[in-house]
């Protein structure tokens, strides 16, 4: 009987499996992924045991270049559908991010901040009513429970090591 997590992974070969989606473009050099995607467009594959792996990161292991535990696949090509194991190199997230301010291919993209970052607890109104109460004496401590965060969260805003916008 299949397990649940069995349905939809294909028992084949994974370089035949990997390569019913790769397409190489004739002018670029990169192997188009055809295949799923994640939201940021890179490709992804379900593998029989092993779950659910980045494209990139199956083209580099079948390349005999397997990816070390905490290192990324990042593109020369910028191509973030891009499978070719010759446009990846291996890098740490800092040396990707440092490709990228190099490239300059961060300009132009919009940085969420304040109540905009995915996850925040607080909005640009409540950090500033805690600023004021902050410069008028207001406990730390105190105002992280009345908000429902941690004091080092009222300790950065008061620092401006965060919020500073407000």
């Amino acid at each position: 009987m299949k397990r649940r997590a069995d349905y939809g992974v294909s028992r084949e070969p994974l370089s035949e499996q990997f390569g019913k989606y790769v397409f190489p473009e004739p002018n670029s050099g990169c192997w188009l992924w055809a295949g799923s995607t994640c939201s940021r467009g890179y490709g992804q594959l379900r593998v029989a045991g092993r779950g659910l792996l980045r494209a990139t990161h199956v083209s580099l292991e079948l390349a005999s270049r397997p990816l070390p535990k905490g290192l990324q696949a990042c593109h020369h090509c910028d191509n973030p559908g891009c499978v070719n194991p010759d446009h990846l190199f291996i890098g740490t997230a800092a040396e990707n991010s440092r490709d990228m301010v190099n490239k300059r291919r961060h300009v132009g993209r919009a940085v969420a901040r304040g109540s905009a970052v995915h996850g925040a607890r607080l909005t640009e109104g409540d950090v500033s009513r805690i600023k004021v109460r902050l410069g008028a004496g207001a406990n730390a401590a105190a105002l992280a429970r009345e908000h429902g965060v941690s004091p080092p969260v009222i300790y950065r805003i008061k620092y401006g090591e965060t919020w500073r916008h407000v």
